[in-house]
């Protein structure tokens, strides 16, 4: 649940933005959070259930009949264990979205990405992250 929460909102931050900035790509930082938990086990499994719940968003990739392209791929080392009541999540979810340019014959990929950084030290978790976007690719 607070995961989807924090999705959602980096989601809204984005979407806002991308009407209005026209670059080739950007980044907009999402306001921390703190949430304090009754034991730093209890914190570490919130760490988990992030990390559970993003493993679940990976989609290989897949050519549509109409000839789209979409895939979800993640960039994480897991939950690192720092100190005894220390520990980190750090991981970047990847969109990759794909159309056939007709004009080049070509199919370009639009790449946006929701970055995440959350940490437990003791009973607190610290949570920050990022929306983001880079520039299309062209493939054949």
């Amino acid at each position: 649940m607070r995961k989807s929460l924090f999705r959602m909102a980096l989601a809204g931050v984005m979407a806002s933005s991308m009407a209005t900035f026209t670059h080739a790509s950007g980044q907009l930082p999402v306001p921390p959070s703190t949430e304090q938990f009754k034991s730093h086990e209890a914190c570490f499994a919130a760490l988990e259930d992030t990390y559970t719940e993003d493993m679940k968003q990976i989609r290989p990739k897949k050519r549509e009949p109409n000839g789209d392209v979409r895939e979800v791929t993640l960039d994480t080392k897991g939950i690192e264990r720092l100190g005894p009541k220390h520990a980190r999540y750090e991981a970047t979810l990847w969109y990759h979205n794909g159309r056939l340019n007709s004009e080049l014959q070509k199919t370009e990929t639009s790449h946006t990405y929701e970055r995440l950084l959350s940490e437990c030290t003791d009973k607190t978790l610290q949570t920050s992250g990022e929306n983001g976007y880079t520039l299309s690719t062209f493939d054949p």
